[in-house]
């Protein structure tokens, strides 16, 4: 279960003239999906704590829906890498401590499913929160661990059991999402902070291909429909 979780953060994956200025978070609501459209490609590294454990690696992201995270450094060959990969249609992700991939069919999983793609979109994802800024402070400000400023935006679950309980979002200027804290329903929490970011460089198609490891299992459709 906390595989899943992990996996629907990264997938959630994904400007005011001044500071001075606060901003509604419907409005901060179109800063992120405006990011999506001025920035047609970027990558970056990461930072993903699951409580107090720590892992790390890059992330690719291009239009229309393609996107990767690979865990470890971009130094030689990823075939012995954990992989994430997604076009929000398909998911695949490979586990080379189990010598597992995990190749499952997004289109039609059920909105209960903690994947589900028709939560993948920043706009619909929120509908199932209750949207508010933290201490109801709406100014773009500095916090403690980013090289950014930005808002930070905390969303409720308004329905028991699904996705988190709580998220937080720091979200930079631009509306590009910084830092992501999620609380699941067993209190567990899991941080993602994304650094060194890197807006509409060249990415090659071939950036998203999925060769399955030699004598990897695959498992096809796993999550329940």
């Amino acid at each position: 279960m906390k595989k899943i979780k992990i996996i629907l953060l990264a997938l959630i994956i994904f400007a005011l003239n001044s500071n001075l200025f606060s901003i509604s978070t419907s409005e901060l609501i179109n800063k992120v999906n405006q990011f999506f459209i001025v920035n047609k490609s970027f990558k970056g590294k990461f930072e993903l704590y699951e409580g107090k454990k720590k892992s790390n690696g890059y992330f690719l992201y291009k239009t229309p829906n393609y996107f990767k995270m690979v865990f470890g450094d971009e130094k030689g060959s990823e075939e012995n890498k954990k992989r994430i990969i997604s076009d929000t249609k398909t998911l695949w992700v490979y586990l080379p401590h189990l010598r597992v991939v995990i190749d499952q069919d997004l289109s039609n999983i059920d909105d209960s499913s903690n994947i589900s793609t028709q939560d993948l979109g920043f706009r619909k994802f929120i509908s199932h929160y209750d949207c508010q800024f933290e201490n109801n402070d709406s100014r773009l400000k500095r916090v403690r661990d980013l090289a950014d400023k930005s808002y930070v935006l905390e969303l409720k679950s308004k329905n028991e059991g699904f996705g988190f309980e709580k998220l937080i979002f720091y979200i930079r200027e631009d509306g590009f999402i910084i830092k992501s804290v999620a609380y699941d329903h067993e209190k567990n929490v899991y941080t993602l902070i994304r650094t060194d970011i890197q807006l509409n460089t060249k990415i090659e198609d071939s950036q998203f291909n999925r060769t399955t490891p030699e004598r990897a299992k695959v498992i096809k459709n796993p999550f329940a429909y």
